[in-house]
């Protein structure tokens, strides 16, 4: 193997495991879309897109604008 092979795909252990841990960890009110099961299942199988789609679509809903102005 290539040393771009084995970088890939310690990249992709990496990337995973990280995901489904995140998925996992993560608290009932903060997922949205799909069942939190549902997403660590989907991050363990679809080893990248699983979890960039779980990051894109989850991880900022905790993220609100201020209700008050603050100057």
């Amino acid at each position: 193997m290539t040393r771009v092979a084995i970088g890939t795909l310690g990249f992709l252990i990496i990337w995973t495991i990280f995901t489904t841990v995140f998925a996992a960890s993560a608290d009932k009110s903060e997922v949205r879309l799909l069942p939190k099961w549902a997403w660590v299942v989907l991050c363990a199988l679809l080893p990248f897109f699983g979890g960039l789609l779980y990051l894109m679509v989850v991880s900022y809903t905790h993220l609100t604008l201020p209700t008050k102005r603050i100057v």
